[in-house]
């Protein structure tokens, strides 16, 4: 099956609000979205339910096919969401390793600043929860397409 790049951008910059991202030269954010999106079929758990991932970055076309397919609409709307989903792990990890918040910061009485140790713990809780998301979203896909457990 084929499915335009544009479509899995669509639906993850509709999971992420990140207009200073947005705001980069249109040929930098098209490299970057490209990037993350060949990132995710490293993913181990995202790799085993395919038979075939094959990136056509002239045509901006994913081809695939899924080891287990239930209905092609379905199929591509369930690629989609796994690539969206891992599409924003990969822009989450370089905001939770970034210098800005393992450096510390001191300032006078006239800045206010807040605490970045919190700051850190909930960039690392929404890593963990966006990966923990794509694993149930992977585990369900498997689970519920089960020829065993199928009336």
């Amino acid at each position: 099956m084929n499915l335009q790049y544009e479509e899995i951008y669509s639906v993850f910059l509709s999971m992420v609000n990140d207009y200073s991202f947005l705001k980069n030269d249109r040929g930098f954010v098209y490299e970057q979205l490209c990037g993350w999106l060949h990132s995710v079929c490293s993913m181990p758990r995202v790799s085993a339910k395919f038979l075939s991932i094959e990136f056509n970055d002239e045509d901006n076309v994913l081809n695939f096919e899924l080891k287990k397919s239930i209905d092609e609409k379905l199929d591509v709307e369930f690629v989609k969401g796994v690539f969206a989903k891992g599409m924003v792990i990969a822009w989450l990890e370089p905001q939770v390793k970034n210098v800005l918040l393992t450096n510390q910061f001191f300032g006078g009485k006239e800045e206010k600043y807040y605490s970045q140790s919190a700051h850190l713990k909930e960039l690392q809780t929404l890593l963990s929860d966006s990966k923990e998301e794509l694993a149930k979203m992977l585990r369900d896909y498997g689970y519920l397409n089960n020829s065993y457990i199928k009336e």
